[in-house]
């Protein structure tokens, strides 16, 4: 999954204190009773079944399956992995969740609180980032590629993949839905989307198809070691938050440039249209490139008619 959500997540266990004022008078938008009840019970630390259930006097088992499928708790698991304990999730991990998966209650919410929501979401991401420094940002090795590569690269990577929606796009909601349902994993591990439950598993070739249809929507790809993103110029979170801490190029890492053939240029200027981060501009009727701009994710290559754009790797590029 988008580590958005795990990664803000981490930064209070205090389900109150983790949400903005202005949102308390809707926890029950955000959350049923008798999870609140639960997240109670969990305040104190990782509780097993039997403890919850002799805490709560009742059969907790479809609460907690409940409960976790809705990232109201997450599951810990001995070194055999056999389930232990509960524990309680942050409302940020909650709130995510909502917005990703369950669109009729995220968006019975008034229009005003989904947007301090979203505002503060993103704060949080940013904010987790910023303490880290940049080795551990990367540490995922997320990367921008273009299409071929980023089909190459799944391929190489796995032989099971799982579409969910985009939790960046679903929180932030610039993009409409019809650019929502690209997000790909690559494991099935407990606490994420794939481990609740949540995901689609897909054949490799329909990944591919999926791949090629985000790519005409004008999404462009980066992949990491879990999974493939197709990101918008809007809403993506790391897109954004590299800008504000200045790890542009580094986090996504741009792995190649785009080279122009002017001699080719058919001056039909799709190219600009789709590029997401204005490397590309018209002076006139001349096609323009700002290189310093360009994050090598090939949108302006795929939809050249000429064949004037190629995507070349950077020489410093791992």
């Amino acid at each position: 999954m988008c580590d958005c959500c795990q990664e803000a997540s981490d930064l209070s266990a205090n389900l109150l204190r983790s949400t903005p004022d202005q949102v308390a008078p809707y926890l029950s938008y955000i959350y049923k009773k008798e999870e609140l009840d639960l997240l109670f019970l969990l305040s104190g630390g990782s509780l097993s079944l039997a403890e919850i259930e002799a805490k709560s006097g009742r059969d907790c088992t479809l609460l907690l399956a409940s409960a976790y499928k809705r990232a109201v708790v997450d599951q810990e698991f001995d070194d055999q992995g056999n389930l232990v304990a509960y524990t309680a999730q942050t409302a940020a991990r909650r709130i995510n969740n909502m917005a990703t998966f369950c669109r009729e209650d995220w968006e019975g919410l008034p229009d005003e609180i989904r947007r301090t929501l979203s505002r503060w979401h993103f704060r949080q991401f940013v904010e987790m980032k910023r303490p880290l420094g940049y080795p551990k940002v990367a540490a995922k090795q997320n990367q921008v590629l273009p299409l071929e590569k980023v089909i190459a690269y799944m391929r190489e990577k796995t032989d099971r993949v799982w579409v969910i929606p985009c939790d960046c796009k679903s929180t932030w909601e610039t993009c409409g839905e019809e650019k929502r349902q690209f997000c790909m994993e690559f494991h099935a591990e407990p606490n994420t989307p794939v481990g609740r439950g949540l995901a689609r598993e897909i054949t490799l070739d329909e990944a591919e198809a999926l791949l090629y249809k985000a790519d005409e929507l004008g999404l462009y790809h980066t992949a990491e070691a879990h999974g493939i993103c197709n990101c918008c110029r809007c809403c993506c979170y790391p897109g954004r938050t590299t800008l504000e801490l200045g790890y542009k190029g580094l986090w996504p890492k741009i792995a190649y440039q785009a080279v122009r053939n002017e001699a080719l240029c058919q001056r039909c200027h799709r190219c600009v249209e789709r590029c997401p981060k204005e490397a590309l501009s018209l002076e006139g009727e001349t096609v323009q490139f700002k290189a310093e701009n360009c994050w090598g994710c090939g949108l302006c290559q795929t939809t050249c008619p000429a064949g004037a754009i190629e995507m070349v790797k950077i020489s410093n590029a791992n």
